[in-house]
């Protein structure tokens, strides 16, 4: 069996499981969710519970009522209370009711009457145990949010000046109740508010009437007679059994039409998927493997599976858009890998071919000077041993620095290399280093200028590691330059953090590739074959010198019109 079919009977199996357990869960979800949204809207307000719900929480034992514990807390989380009546309108029974709370049959009957609350308190009422000989009649009422915080503010407003003077207090009261309050002048305008930026700026006197009618809204007015102003205070309300309504005859007429329709679509759906998946993840997988196998062409791939003629993927292969864009990525990068290693090792068998050639030609002097000394046939003067000696010594110097220079190149290459970094007067110490290359035997054939930084600037370094930077740069410009060249080294500061050495020449130059490769630690621009031309590691040394420092080289250079070098430092205490 081919992968494409093996994929369609997998995701047969699989689409087959997953619509079986969805049609479960919809079905568990279903009930649950209307028990659960019931509860959510009982335990939010309880005005939205049924007969029967209210009818288990209240019970008679020997002419005794009892209210229980559960219904207790829903009144008192909601800041409501309970008062049970008997069928005449007689109170029987309160849980916690505000200490004011007066209640007689009048109110009772204006509350059947009319189904609307008095003064600031909003009412519902249940009837239970009706079939018995004496039925009661609950009472839940809540305080009328707006009416309450119009109670607690009206005394707060500044009315001669058009201020809402609100206490710390009151504004948490409207923050909790999610109210605001606007304070509106008699021309309708508002004049001052509290958390009443989504409301209007401008009321018509039937507008404010109409807001008391609003059923998502809570709002109340007060109006105050000795200068006409409008004290209007609302909060949101949020309609459960709306809501509640509203999403079951969605979800109850949508549900059997996706039912239907998910499994008229099952097998087509499960076909397509099948060549969809399975084409595109064949060729991928024929992909991943040439990439084990070493091979790092995706040019096949690109050109003539998954690409059309337009160089966009196939609309099967789209899904896969970022996988195949990582495998191009990752074949990219092996590729360009494979041919940096194969330079490196390149470069890096030049590079031992050359550091044998320069082994062998002061080993060759050291050796040929040790054997003349040691030779009985002949009778050396005291000058020519010493001219010998001077040679011996030069080579082995050499060939020390060029060891030297090995073991700092790999040693480098560990983040644990030691810098002992202290605040350092930069003037002072390139100074006593150009002037050393000035007296020197080399320095006297070459032009030095020096051009310091007007006045004192610190930095941050390592005096023996700078020393060496300064010492590879300068080296490198008298080694690589005829006699009579200019040498310029000038220091400044670029702002006032950071720290500009300057080393200019007007000598050879360098051509491109020289200049790409300069810090390569396998690479010499110049021709191995004399031991003059150092080792082909003094810049990579450098550059990782000055990085360790914090800092950055940079180096532009044309042949026949010199070299330019700058280094950036950090300034001490940046």
């Amino acid at each position: 069996m081919n992968m494409p079919k093996r994929f369609i009977l997998q995701f047969f199996f699989q689409l087959l499981l997953v619509s079986s357990f969805i049609a479960v869960l919809i079905f568990i979800f279903w009930v649950f969710f209307g028990y659960t949204l019931t509860k959510l809207e009982v335990n939010s307000d309880l005005t939205k519970a049924d007969v029967s719900s209210i009818e288990g929480s209240f019970s008679i034992d020997k002419g005794q009522i009892t209210i229980e514990s559960d219904i207790k807390k829903l009144a008192k989380k909601q800041d409501g209370w309970i008062a049970v009546l008997s069928k005449d309108g007689k109170l029987l029974k309160t849980y916690n009711t505000p200490a004011d709370f007066e209640f007689t049959k009048t109110d009772y009957k204006l509350l059947l009457s009319e189904n609307q609350s008095l003064q600031q308190y909003d009412y519902k009422i249940w009837t239970i145990r009706e079939d018995t000989k004496k039925p009661l009649i609950i009472l839940f009422g809540t305080e009328n949010s707006s009416k309450g915080i119009l109670e607690t503010i009206k005394k707060e407003v500044n009315w001669k000046k058009s201020q809402l003077d609100l206490s710390e207090a009151v504004k948490k009261n409207i923050k909790n109740s999610q109210g605001w309050v606007q304070l509106i002048n008699v021309d309708g305008s508002t004049q001052d508010g509290f958390m009443a930026d989504n409301q209007k700026d401008h009321y018509s006197v039937y507008e404010l009437l109409q807001l008391t009618k609003v059923e998502n809204k809570d709002s109340s007015t007060y109006y105050y007679e000795q200068t006409g102003q409008v004290l209007l205070v609302g909060t949101e309300k949020v309609d459960y059994g709306q809501i509640e309504t509203e999403m079951m005859k969605a979800f109850g007429s949508t549900a059997f039409i996706i039912f239907v329709v998910s499994l008229l679509l099952l097998l087509a759906v499960t076909i397509v998927f099948g060549y969809r998946f399975g084409a595109p993840l064949v060729t991928i997988m024929n992909w991943i493997g040439d990439l084990g196998k070493g091979v790092y062409e995706d040019g096949h791939y690109k050109h003539s599976v998954i690409m059309t003629k337009k160089g966009k993927l196939k609309k099967k292969y789209r899904i896969y858009k970022e996988l195949i864009t990582t495998l191009t990525q990752l074949t990219e990068t092996l590729e360009q890998n494979k041919q940096a290693r194969i330079k490196a090792s390149k470069v890096r068998d030049e590079w031992i071919s050359g550091l044998s050639h320069d082994l062998k030609t002061p080993l060759a002097s050291i050796g040929g000077y040790a054997e003349m000394l040691q030779s009985d046939q002949y009778s050396w003067s005291e000058s020519e041993v010493r001219t010998f000696s001077a040679t011996i010594a030069e080579k082995a110097q050499y060939m020390k620095q060029l060891l030297e220079d090995l073991t700092l190149t790999y040693q480098l290459r560990s983040d644990a290399f030691p810098i002992a970094k202290e605040n350092v007067e930069i003037n002072e110490q390139i100074r006593r280093t150009v002037i050393h290359y000035v007296n020197g035997p080399a320095g006297q054939q070459y032009q030095f200028v020096f051009q310091p930084y007007e006045g004192s600037v610190i930095a941050a370094v390592d005096p023996k590691w700078f020393q060496r930077i300064m010492e590879n740069l300068l080296e490198n410009a008298l080694k690589y330059n005829p006699p009579e060249t200019t040498v310029t080294v000038s220091i400044r500061k670029l702002d006032q953090h950071l720290l500009m050495i300057m080393i200019e020449d007007d000598g050879v130059g360098m051509d491109n590739e020289t200049l790409n490769r300069l810090f390569e630690r396998y690479y010499r621009g110049t021709n191995t074959s004399s031991s003059n031309n150092g080792t082909g590691l003094g810049m990579a040394i450098t550059k990782k010198l000055i990085e360790l420092h914090g800092g950055s080289i940079k180096v532009k250079s044309e042949l026949g019109k010199g070299t330019y070098i700058r280094i950036l430092l950090p300034l001490a205490g940046e």
